[in-house]
């Protein structure tokens, strides 16, 4: 009765997991709403920040989430002091969960990036 016991547990526990892990979003997909959410009204297509960063770094680097330079920690620091016409933004504007999820999806590879030009507004 033992062996049953100790071999039912371990798949009980695998099966649990594996039903928590599927009811989580995938990190890519969780980091893309959050960004879309929080930071898209500037920072996606069309949006001021955009458009400033196309003006300033060329249309390669205006769209953020389609860029692969942006390092976890760098976008963490911006967000936080700010950048030129970018205000910081507190941690009552944005929560540190909610900045590590945006900064992990800006950093994620290049193979799961599009590229698009960005058209400036008329």
């Amino acid at each position: 009765m033992s062996a049953v016991r100790t071999g039912l547990v371990p798949l009980v526990l695998v099966a649990c997991f594996a039903q928590a892990a599927l009811a989580q979003p995938a990190p890519t997909t969780a980091g893309k709403r959050l960004f879309d959410a929080r930071c898209g009204i500037c920072h996606g297509r069309g949006g001021t920040g955009s458009f400033m960063l196309a003006k300033r770094l060329g249309q390669d680097k205006a769209l953020l989430a389609e860029r692969s330079d942006l390092s976890a920690d760098y976008v963490k620091a911006i967000v936080r002091n700010g950048i030129l016409s970018m205000p910081g933004l507190t941690r009552g504007e944005l929560a540190d969960t909610e900045l590590e999820v945006i900064a992990a999806y800006l950093e994620r590879p290049a193979s799961e990036r599009t590229a698009r030009p960005v058209e400036a507004p008329k």
